[in-house]
């Protein structure tokens, strides 16, 4: 399985990689700074099993992200389970994020052991993809 952390607060990116990595199952972690450096990733062929994704970062937010990655085509979308990562999420924040019909679930920073296991399960139900 294939994460992509899109997160620019160095701190939460480390202890993010850290706890998925140190998971076992988790067996590449790729990590963009912001969303435009996300779907650069993605528009360079990496298919990860699942996204992390910050709210609030520069240039482009985790919402601008959603937005853009609504429009890539489905063989880029198919099986990969986008997880809004977050301090805190505002009913607002959440609200917005649930109405994109994209979001599959929301970790609070820091990540758990239990928030992989989580996400895991969730790549699992959603089906296959390519890295």
């Amino acid at each position: 399985m294939s994460v992509l952390v899109v997160d620019d607060d160095e701190v939460a990116v480390f202890l993010t990689e850290r706890t998925l990595r140190s998971s076992g199952g988790i067996g590449d972690v790729r990590v963009a700074r912001d969303g435009v450096e996300a779907l650069s990733i993605l528009g360079s062929g990496c298919r990860p099993s699942a996204v992390l994704l910050d709210i609030n970062m520069p240039r482009m937010d985790g919402f601008e992200f959603l937005e853009a990655y609504a429009h890539l085509p489905a063989g880029v979308r198919a099986g990969v389970v986008v997880a809004m990562l977050t301090t805190s999420i505002l009913d607002n924040d959440r609200r917005r994020a649930d109405a994109t019909g994209l979001i599959s679930t929301y970790l609070t920073k820091p990540v758990t052991n239990d928030d992989v296991d989580r996400l895991v399960g969730l790549v699992g139900r959603s089906g296959p993809s390519t890295d």
